[in-house]
C-alpha cells in the first residue's frame, strides 16, 4: 500500500484531521495550562486557549505528519488536502494562512538558526497566543513579547509539546481508513460522515 495512497480524497485528509484534533483536545488543555503558567511568570500578558490555541497547535501537528509525504502530492494533492483540513478547523481560510505561515517561517525564521522543526514551534508560539487584554498592552511591547516567547527554554520546551503529533497519527488514520473506505460510488454521493464515524 502506497504511503499516499488516498492523496487525492479529501475524506482521508478530514479524517486525519478529525483524529488530530480529538486527540489534542484530550491532552493540549494541560499543555496549554503549563504554557500560561509560564507566561505568567514571564510577567507576560498573554495566554493559549481553545479553541485558537488548539487550531495552531493541530495545525503544527498535521505539517509535521505530512510534510515529509509532501514531495509526493503535487499541486493536486496538496489543495486537496487543504479542502479535507479546512473542513475541521476554522475560521474560512485558517488552514491555508496557517500552512504560509508555517512554510514561511521555516524558510525565513522569526529567529536565527532555527532549525525546520523549531520554527515550527516558533509558529505555533507566536500565533497561538492571545493578548489577556488587548487595550492594556502597547503595540510597542509586541516584539519584545515575542522575543521572551522565542527565547525561553520552558516556553520552547511546552510549544514542541504541544506540536508534537501522535506517535500513530499518520499509520493508523491509514489503516482505520482503508477499513472504513466504501466504494466510489458511495464516496462520491454520500455525506463522509456517514461511513468515517459509524
Amino acid at each position: 500500500m502506497s504511503r499516499l495512497e488516498y492523496a487525492t480524497e479529501s475524506p482521508f485528509w478530514y479524517f486525519l484531521a478529525h483524529r488530530a484534533v480529538a486527540t489534542a483536545e484530550g491532552h493540549l488543555p494541560s499543555m496549554f495550562s503549563k504554557l500560561n503558567r509560564r507566561a505568567d511568570e514571564l510577567g507576560l500578558p498573554i495566554t493559549y486557549r481553545e479553541p485558537h490555541a488548539l487550531a495552531w497547535a493541530v495545525i503544527c501537528q498535521l505539517f509535521i505528519v505530512t510534510q515529509p509525504r509532501s514531495e509526493s502530492l503535487g499541486p493536486v494533492g496538496f489543495r486537496v488536502m487543504q479542502a479535507g483540513f479546512s473542513r475541521v478547523l476554522s475560521p474560512k481560510g485558517f488552514v491555508d494562512v496557517a500552512l504560509r505561515r508555517i512554510m514561511g517561517n521555516i524558510r525565513e525564521p522569526a529567529v536565527s538558526e532555527r532549525t525546520p522543526d523549531e520554527s515550527i514551534v516558533d509558529t505555533f508560539l507566536a500565533n497561538g497566543l492571545k493578548l489577556i487584554d488587548e487595550a492594556q498592552v502597547k503595540p510597542s511591547l509586541d516584539q519584545e513579547i515575542l522575543t521572551t516567547c522565542l527565547t525561553d527554554s520552558t516556553m520552547l520546551s511546552l510549544g514542541a509539546a504541544a506540536c508534537s503529533p501522535p506517535e500513530e497519527l499518520w499509520a493508523g488514520t491509514v489503516i482505520e481508513y482503508a477499513r472504513r473506505r466504501p466504494g466510489a460510488v458511495r464516496r462520491s454521493f454520500s455525506n463522509p460522515d456517514s461511513w468515517l464515524f459509524d
